[in-house]
């Protein structure tokens, strides 16, 4: 747009220009029209229209961002630049679409990170934008619209689509090595871009085809803890962990072993021994023979 100049319309094709300028105060605002060809009549009319903006205005800046969850799709109006802050996951992909008319409006497409820097973008001049981007952190990255040009009011859709889904770690169980009959606590953490639903630790003895769930609490923060009951005549534990969240993702962990202590002891064939004492008589016997041989 050239300098000092609030608004302009020099279509080409077109029979008439239509200039849509807001008036946010009292001010004096001059028209120039410019004859580039020919000569003729014309009219000129003014006349005041109300439209009303999105509900997440005031979000013309980083600081004014609204909110968006993902996956979702979002009607908006094209009266200025417009940001919104989203939640990604580090390596999570996320995928942006502008759809907009462009005989009407011309929009531009960036994401930026939380240093304010632009990470990928989409500017064309006759197609909707569109951006792919895997997240390198986690955290909190901003979706700028910019209003280039064309016809203010004008309605876009965003469409923010994502399909990561929870995610666990720090999986943890005390004590390393229990004794038989002792409990074992399982902690873990768990985090995702949508809100968790369910987290199950689900268990079973010796390899067992009967398997045990169990609902996970909530311990603080991302962290969740639950308890496997003991056993007095089992060698091991076998554990994994399933979560689900609002979009209807799922996880499921690998599965886990926990050996009990003294039953790997206990298991020790003692049928065995007297085998073993005869073997180390007769080794012992041999080797005082051979020792009286050399002397």
């Amino acid at each position: 747009m050239p300098n000092s100049v609030y608004a302009y319309s020099e279509n080409a094709d077109a029979y008439d220009e239509v200039i849509i300028l807001p008036i946010t105060a009292v001010t004096t605002v001059f028209f120039k029209v410019s004859s580039y060809l020919g000569s003729g009549t014309y009219t000129l009319s003014l006349e005041t229209i109300e439209y009303d903006d999105d509900e997440y205005e005031e979000n013309d800046n980083v600081d004014t961002a609204a909110y968006l969850e993902i996956n979702d799709e979002y009607d908006l109006i094209a009266y200025d630049d417009d940001f919104f802050e989203i939640e990604l996951l580090s390596g999570q992909e996320v995928e942006i679409i502008l759809d907009f008319e462009p005989s009407l409006v011309d929009l531009d497409l960036y994401l930026v990170n939380d240093t304010g820097a632009i990470v990928d973008y989409s500017e064309s001049y006759t197609t909707d934008e569109y951006i792919t981007y895997t997240a390198t952190y986690t955290g909190s990255y901003f979706i700028y619209v910019s209003y280039f040009d064309g016809e203010q009011g004008s309605s876009y859709t965003l469409s923010i689509w994502s399909d990561v889904g929870p995610d666990v770690t720090n999986i943890n169980h005390v004590p390393y090595s229990p004794e038989p009959g002792e409990n074992v606590v399982v902690t873990c953490t768990v985090t995702g871009p949508y809100t968790i639903t369910t987290v199950l630790l689900s268990y079973s003895y010796d390899g067992g085809s009967s398997w045990t769930n169990v609902t996970m609490s909530n311990i603080g923060g991302s962290d969740y803890s639950a308890t496997i009951p003991g056993s007095e005549e089992a060698d091991y534990i076998n554990f994994k962990i399933y979560v689900t969240d609002s979009e209807s993702n799922s996880f499921v962990s690998s599965e886990r072993s926990v050996e009990y202590e003294s039953n790997s002891f206990i298991a020790f064939p003692w049928y065995m021994i007297p085998i073993l004492l005869l073997g180390l008589a007769f080794t012992n016997k041999r080797f005082l023979r051979k020792l009286r041989l050399k002397k």
